[in-house]
């Protein structure tokens, strides 16, 4: 089931759009503001945002510079009481795949929904027809053998490997296209490896997994360039999104 994040900080848009998008098959999030629906994005993963232009506590050409940090694949359709010419232009060099009018017919705004989720579905089974490389490292060989066997069923190319050396040797011939990467391992730890990684080649996609609940290394493993940070013990419909989205975001 496709999942739409609706972000308007009006209450009564918010229940309208829930209930007209779960009567069509949609599973619905909603937000009220833009700080939080950057935490659902990164919570819920949505196929699609419909993002609110006029909100208070960020608005939403704001809101939409920050998602575009985090994501730059998920599609956005920005809902409007009215529309300038400088506003779509801006609003489409952040993405924006359409907008839509907060008085348009409820036909023609399902149309435009029906349309955008479908596009994203051919995106994603394009992704699936070229499976993409992942290399897994990490010294735990239940962790190992468990996302080899989960992203294998997912259809991509999986290389397992148990240190931070022995990755940083294998990139060099295997060339991952997305690396799942821990923290703590014996010898080389994650975010040493993670520097490394990155100079050896800035294109390759980092996710940093651990069992440690640490801000600290979360915001180093970023700064290097890591693209997510989840934690162990994996919600693996979590895991698989994430993969998904930067693997997009990758092609």
């Amino acid at each position: 089931m496709e999942k739409i994040l609706v972000v308007d900080d009006e209450v009564f848009m918010r229940e309208l759009l829930y209930n007209l998008l779960t009567r069509q098959g949609y599973q619905v999030v909603t937000s009220g503001n833009g700080v939080d629906a950057l935490e659902r994005l990164r919570s819920d993963r949505p196929d699609l945002i419909i993002l609110d232009y006029k909100m208070t506590k960020m608005s939403g050409l704001e809101t939409l510079r920050k998602i575009r940090e985090f994501d730059t694949t998920v599609d956005i359709i920005m809902l409007t009481g009215f529309a300038t010419a400088e506003l779509e232009k801006e609003a489409v060099k952040l993405g924006v795949s359409n907008f839509i009018q907060k008085n348009l017919s409820i036909e023609v705004f399902v149309k435009t929904i029906k349309n955008s989720i479908e596009k994203r579905k051919t995106k994603v089974e394009e992704v699936r027809k070229q499976p993409a490389k992942i290399m897994v490292v990490d010294d735990d060989d239940s962790v190992r053998n468990l996302l080899a066997r989960f992203l294998s069923r997912r259809g991509y190319t999986i290389s397992v490997v148990a240190s931070g050396e022995e990755a940083l040797e294998k990139i060099k011939t295997d060339k991952p296209d997305l690396i799942l990467l821990d923290i703590r391992m014996p010898g080389m730890d994650g975010l040493v490896t993670l520097k490394k990684i990155k100079l050896l080649d800035e294109s390759i996609g980092v996710i940093m997994i651990t069992a440690d609940q640490d801000l600290d290394s979360a915001q180093a493993a970023l700064a290097l360039g890591a693209y997510e940070y989840i934690m162990k013990p994996f919600n693996l419909e979590y895991l698989d999104l994430a993969v998904l989205t930067k693997i997009l975001m990758l092609k």
